[in-house]
């Protein structure tokens, strides 16, 4: 009997919110019995948040929850990360669980966005722009729970990787440029911090090449969406950090040889140039 027809009925929509979201977590911890179940139960998820209509629910019930939801949307998508290996492990990362969790991801961060949106009343943004990137008290920032459940101080190391999206219609284009899926991000960087503590931003533009800048001004930049991703092994992350500030900052100065943007997007081969990924 084929797999598909031995699926279990999924659950309708509840007309609450917080219950159609239990529904969700439930389905996105489940064990994962074959890459048919899978991908229609991250299917199943795609689609109640694709089509949900915050004007079918209790937008004041919305409001109220939207600090508590916006972190629940926020640690469904770290749980689910965390089980890519547990699915590739066990060989369920077909091409159509792939795209799905792709989109899934994609997803949950819209409906976060919105919720936001929702909670602070569609504030427009202050003069002069978008506030500094990993700022704000109104959960402009969300925090991976093995530091804010743990109370763990939070600052940056070296060898942290940062992903952003600008405002510019070029950020814009590279954020679909991608052949797989359209991406969130349209740049990423290298925070490096020296033996002084002075932290620093290694990166790659596209009219400057490689280049080294504080990490303070690269927060100021007009980023209106930012990541910041951290390898478990510190050690390895620090030396990469230190591997790619000495490159750039030797090839900065003054009989060093400009390393340029690389147009082609390819991170094979053996070329001289670097592009910002």
């Amino acid at each position: 009997m084929p797999a598909a027809s031995v699926l279990p009925t999924l659950p309708a929509a509840s007309g609450n919110f917080l219950k159609d979201l239990e529904q969700i977590e439930r389905l996105a911890v489940a064990p994962a019995m074959g890459a048919t179940l899978l991908a229609r139960n991250l299917n199943y998820i795609y689609e109640r948040l694709a089509r949900a209509r915050f004007s079918d629910y209790d937008l004041r019930a919305v409001a109220e929850a939207a600090p508590e939801v916006m972190y629940r949307l926020f640690d469904l998508r770290v749980a689910l990360r965390h089980r890519v290996s547990e699915f590739a492990r066990d060989g369920y990362m077909t091409p159509e669980v792939t795209a799905t969790l792709r989109e899934v991801f994609r997803v949950l961060r819209y409906v976060s966005d919105m919720l936001g949106e929702i909670a602070t009343g569609n504030t427009r943004p202050p003069p002069g722009g978008v506030r500094r990137a990993f700022t704000g008290a109104d959960l402009s920032t969300l925090t991976n729970a093995n530091y804010y459940r743990a109370g763990m101080p939070i600052g940056f190391r070296s060898g942290d990787i940062i992903m952003v999206r600008g405002q510019t219609h070029n950020s814009a284009a590279i954020a679909r440029i991608g052949g797989a899926a359209a991406s969130q991000f349209s740049h990423i960087a290298v925070v490096y911090i020296d033996d002084s503590g002075a932290h620093w931003i290694v990166e790659s533009l596209i009219e400057d090449g490689a280049i080294i800048h504080t990490l303070s001004d690269f927060l100021e930049h007009h980023i209106v969406r930012a990541v910041l991703y951290r390898h478990h092994n510190t050690a390895l992350a620090s030396r990469a950090a230190k591997t790619v500030y000495d490159l750039v900052s030797e090839s900065r100065a003054s009989r060093g040889k400009r390393i340029l943007y690389d147009f082609t997007m390819r991170l094979e081969g053996d070329s001289p140039n670097l592009v910002c990924a």
